[in-house]
């Protein structure tokens, strides 16, 4: 089985009375695939999955999540798909995890 580190980070910065709100970052996960497979990687919420992309053996890679997944402060899951594993490798769900317009959420993938 696949052991993830999941780590979100963000910041918010508040506005100025009468300011126009400035545009929020995009919304990421930054994928650090140390295993020997490629990974295919999806968003998941309320039942609903969208493949954001796919995770090179042996490197970092930061996919966009879709601003309609966060709208505001939500949960989201990931689901990692191990291309060509077998057995003990298959896919892989994170636990729910608390995301913000313009955070940044970190899955590192572990060596296989």
């Amino acid at each position: 089985m696949v052991a993830l580190a999941l780590l979100s980070t963000g910041c918010h910065q508040a506005a100025k009375p009468g300011a126009a709100e400035p545009p929020v970052p995009a919304t990421t996960v930054r994928v650090e695939n140390q295993s020997s497979f490629d990974v295919d990687v999806f968003v998941v919420q309320h039942g609903m999955s969208l493949r954001l992309g796919r995770a090179a053996l042996l490197k970092t890679q930061v996919f966009t999540i879709p601003a309609n997944f966060v709208p505001r402060s939500t949960e989201l899951r990931f689901e990692l798909r191990p291309i060509g594993a077998a057995g003990a490798a298959s896919n892989t769900r994170t636990e729910m995890t608390p995301v913000q317009p313009g955070d940044q959420v970190v899955l590192m993938i572990p060596p296989l």
